[in-house]
């Protein structure tokens, strides 16, 4: 059963993903960095909470959605932007290569355990136009074909 009426493009649906990710990276670096100022909640962001977040959103992604690279290409840009808006000392490379290889693991671990009336519900979604553009090609009946029957 679907909850959703009108299905979600891969692309939407990723920005989504992408935006859980954010509140998640932006939102524990500055409580544990900015507001609380503390080491333990820092090594535990660095350590437990990010890793785990590059993980699972991937992971989650990839078994609804199948193999789609709109969520890796936001989440790389995503990165590398906070990378250098919070400065090259403040995340380190460490940020950099923890949701790399943690979400490279999420998305393939998820691409292997799919929902697969999910995903091909979504890749049906994303394909709409050129599916619909297949049918009518292939019930096209020409002029001449039409007149003969008659």
């Amino acid at each position: 059963m679907c909850l959703v009426k009108k299905p979600i493009k891969s692309f939407l649906l990723a920005g989504i993903y992408l935006a859980a990710w954010l509140v998640i990276a932006v939102g524990f670096r500055l409580l544990a960095d900015e507001v609380l100022d503390s080491t333990i909640m820092h090594i535990a962001f660095t350590m437990i909470i990010m890793p785990a977040a590059a993980f699972v959103i991937p992971f989650i992604f990839a078994r609804r959605g199948g193999q789609r690279l709109w969520l890796a290409g936001y989440m790389l840009a995503a990165a590398l932007v906070l990378y250098v808006a919070f400065g090259y000392n403040e995340l380190q490379p460490d940020f950099m290569a923890t949701n790399i290889i943690c979400g490279f693991f999420g998305f393939g671990t998820g691409g292997i355990i799919r929902k697969e009336p999910i995903a091909s519900a979504q890749i049906a979604c994303d394909n709409a136009k050129k599916i619909a553009e297949e049918q009518a090609e292939k019930n096209y009946q020409p002029i001449t074909a039409t007149k003969k029957k008659k």
